[in-house]
């Protein structure tokens, strides 16, 4: 079966763009089985998604909306981010030169691993913040496979969509509340062991096509949409200090997919017709995607120094995922992170020069630089650090903001969760001096 993802978005720029930067072919379910978001960002994997009581922006819409309690004036332009297991780091040239995606060909590239794969990353694009709300758009995409006791799994899903979510805060205690559209695309294949083997022979012999082999035996296709929603509570230890407590019902009693009237019809607007047509080309129906289960998170951030004030921050976290569920096996999830902030007036004085253009000398600053730990036992282990820069004139005034964090995730159970690197960037507008 072959996406021509170009082709179908050709006349969405945010789409077509987001296709481009997680190389044209996209994952879903299986690769995240491990995580409580539905649109986890690099940042909290790298965290080992204790995000339920941590106050970081990317944290509102996903993880526990309370925390908008903790949003000040911010406009996000773009957002960006990837992830890639190690072997799909060594061949991104073939990846990002690909222009048709066809699933037989994804699956000759994992016949002789072992291990589980991972590829993709997702695009926010006007992130904005206000006190206590925030909006954003939002498209995800991965490519995964996994092996099993008789073969494999290869699963592909595009999501894209909108999300909101405000809170109100009474003292140290806050109340969020966050809703999302979600439009989602998703191809499954479960090939066994003889079907691989059917697969490999061809791929060695230079038949490997739809003809010789039938992807309709082990392939489903699924297509919806979906209107889902999170809760959360949140309560501050102290007055000048983020350390707190957090609660979140996450995807709050579940979300059923359908075909309804849809608010971001007109961003993938060819999706429906197209879906059609590759089901047909596969000989599936196409079937509506699965029901997205409720999971309800709690979760301790504790800090040393105020993070925005003072120059030092030293953190630990904690979160107790999917209680009463079956959703996530390893619950118990940990974090730390150490961070040096340059204050404002101090950062935009000794920032760097760059360039000169008629007279206008341009700079580049830092502003902080965080390194941060994450831990989920039996599973993986991560580490990374994120990098804030800002970009002016003059050393006297700064207006673009510059977010980057990469990680490594070190996998305890290569079966299931593998080697991977993740980077990400992001554009903002700030007003320093």
């Amino acid at each position: 079966m072959i996406l021509k993802v170009n082709e179908l978005f050709s006349k969405k720029l945010l789409v077509s763009f987001y296709f481009v930067m997680t190389f044209l072919f996209l994952e879903g379910q299986e690769l995240f089985g491990g995580t409580t978001a539905l649109i986890p960002s690099n940042f909290g994997l790298n965290r080992a998604e204790t995000m339920t009581a941590y106050p970081y922006k990317g944290s509102y819409f996903w993880y526990n909306p309370a925390l908008f309690k903790y949003s000040g004036l911010k406009i996000n332009f773009v957002g960006v981010d990837f992830i890639l297991d190690d072997n799909t780091k060594n061949n991104i040239n073939d990846r990002l030169n690909q222009k048709d995606i066809d699933t037989l060909d994804e699956f000759s590239k994992i016949l002789d691993q072992d291990d589980a794969t991972i590829s993709g990353g997702s695009l926010n694009v006007l992130k904005l913040y206000l006190p206590y709300f925030g909006l954003t758009t939002f498209a995800q995409g991965i490519v995964t496979s996994s092996p099993t006791s008789d073969g494999k799994v290869l699963n592909s899903l595009i999501r894209a969509g909108v999300t909101s979510g405000f809170a109100i805060s009474l003292g140290k205690l806050s109340i969020g509340y966050s809703a999302f559209l979600i439009k989602q695309a998703q191809v499954l294949s479960s090939p066994d062991s003889s079907q691989l083997e059917t697969i490999k022979s061809h791929y060695e012999a230079g038949t490997l096509n739809p003809s010789n082999v039938n992807l309709a035996d082990y392939t489903n296709a699924y297509y919806g949409e979906t209107f889902g929603q999170n809760i959360g509570v949140h309560y501050q230890f102290f007055d000048n200090n983020n350390s707190g407590i957090g609660v979140s019902i996450l995807n709050a009693q579940g979300s059923t997919f359908g075909n309804t009237k849809s608010l971001i019809k007109g961003v993938v607007k060819d999706l429906d017709k197209e879906m059609e047509k590759e089901a047909t080309k596969i000989g599936v129906t196409l079937k509506k995607p699965g029901h997205l289960k409720q999971l309800i998170n709690a979760g301790i951030h504790l800090e040393l120094g105020q993070k925005g004030d003072d120059l030092l921050n030293l953190s630990l976290s904690a979160d107790y995922q999917d209680i009463n569920g079956v959703t996530i096996d390893n619950k118990l999830s940990f974090a730390s992170e150490f961070g040096l902030h340059i204050p404002d007036s101090v950062a935009v004085k000794f920032s760097a020069p760059i360039g000169e253009k008629d007279g206008t000398y341009y700079h580049v600053g830092l502003l902080n630089l965080n390194l941060i730990a994450g831990y989920r036992p039996k599973e993986s282990y991560s580490y990374g650090a994120t990098l804030g820069t800002h970009w002016g004139v003059n050393r006297t005034l700064s207006l673009l903001r510059m977010d980057f964090q990469a990680s490594k995730t070190v996998s305890l159970n290569k079966k299931t969760v593998p080697n991977s690197w993740g980077f990400q960037t992001n554009l903002s507008l700030i007003f320093l001096f």
